[in-house]
């Protein structure tokens, strides 16, 4: 099973054909989400593969001169070609700000 000796690593249920992918989250515009509104519910992104596998940036930062917030931030997974991803920003108050999948 390739685990004879240690340390053993497996995967239970990996598909073939994966690759470690980065997605860089830069920024997003999310109208009526200004600071005023949202100061205790800064904005995150969460990424999540078709295997359930999820990943978060850390909480946003506002930037008054675009009007955006900001992550910079890459999310790293392992994908297939043919996979859907679905990504979602969500705030730290439990609300769904915006999703879609790609």
């Amino acid at each position: 099973n390739g685990c004879a000796s240690m340390p053993c690593s497996f995967r239970r249920g990996a598909r073939a054909g994966l690759r470690k992918t980065h997605i860089m989250i830069h920024s997003a515009f999310l109208e009526g989400m200004e600071p005023g509104f949202m100061d205790s519910r800064r904005p995150f992104v969460q990424l999540t593969t078709m295997d359930g596998e999820t990943r978060q940036t850390m909480y946003g930062e506002w930037s008054s001169a675009t009007n955006r917030w900001f992550w910079e931030e890459p999310l790293a997974c392992e994908i297939g070609l043919e996979d859907n991803l679905h990504l979602a920003v969500h705030s730290r108050s439990g609300y769904d700000m915006l999703a879609f999948e790609f």
